[in-house]
């Protein structure tokens, strides 16, 4: 048996992006996440990873590989906010403070010495915020790495969306590549057509209440088909008929009477 990977999360959310580092092998021991009101969420997901519950800008490295029963990491991945870069806040020419968490994930970078690293973030990262994205290489290089990072398309990798993303890969002293794409928008010899909505959720069953899932083994045994157990945090104006999350408000509440959530 090989040698386990360890991977840690920063900016760590709903758990997603560490969801798909322990399908590809790894074990996420530690994630960091500073909104309390995500991490029992994430909790759900990884019952075996110690979150810390803090501003990236007041972490550490040393404070990190503590924490890692190795005391070594393999791979450092984080997904840094996105708003201050992404096309829906274009026209909002106030800079954003989070725009600097992006450099914050370098200084980790230095302090921890990952053999990897992996970012994700909008594809603004590179127009709107190139100085912060080329500070961000920069100081990669000099600690040894050699970054390369690509505008992908993830409907060509079997995503049932039209969503394209900033993905850089890292490694102390080599190159990674990106995989070649499993899927094309016209289908060819070698790669279906783009997965649809349909593709991915015709024909499943009903879902399941996410507090009734206890009594089958939990949601992991009902592949995560499932739906809160109480009303979701959505606000659905009666008047415009359509549902907008709280994270996606702006500071003026879109329904009357309702203030905004202090972020």
């Amino acid at each position: 048996m090989g040698e386990t990977l360890t991977a840690v999360d920063i900016f760590a959310g709903a758990g997603g992006l560490s969801l798909g580092a322990k399908r590809a092998g790894f074990q996420v021991p530690v994630a960091v996440e500073l909104d309390g009101n995500v991490t029992p969420t994430y909790l759900k997901n990884h019952a075996g990873t110690t979150v810390l519950q803090t501003d990236v800008r007041l972490l550490n490295g040393a404070e990190v590989l503590r924490l890692v029963p190795s005391g070594h990491v393999d791979l450092l991945m984080g997904c840094a906010p996105c708003q201050g870069f992404c096309s829906l806040t274009a026209k909002n020419q106030r800079r954003d403070p989070r725009n600097g968490l992006v450099s914050e994930m370098a200084r980790l970078v230095d302090e921890m010495m990952p053999d990897a690293v992996l970012m994700e973030n909008v594809p603004g990262l590179a127009t709107r915020g190139d100085e912060l994205l080329a500070a961000f290489i920069s100081r990669l290089r000099r600690a040894g790495y050699k970054p390369n990072w690509w505008n992908v398309q993830m409907a060509d990798y079997g995503v049932p969306q039209n969503r394209r993303r900033l993905v850089l890969l890292a490694g102390r002293g080599f190159e990674i590549d990106l995989p070649l794409p499993s899927h094309a928008r016209t289908a060819t010899n070698d790669r279906p057509a783009w997965r649809t909505l349909r593709d991915a959720i015709y024909g499943t069953s009903a879902p399941h209440r996410f507090d009734r899932t206890r009594t089958v083994g939990g949601p992991r045994r009902v592949n995560w088909h499932v739906v809160p157990s109480a009303p979701s945090h959505y606000a659905i104006p009666a008047a415009r008929g359509h549902a907008r999350s709280d994270a996606h408000r702006s500071r003026r509440s879109v329904v009357a009477g309702v203030p905004p959530r202090r972020l």
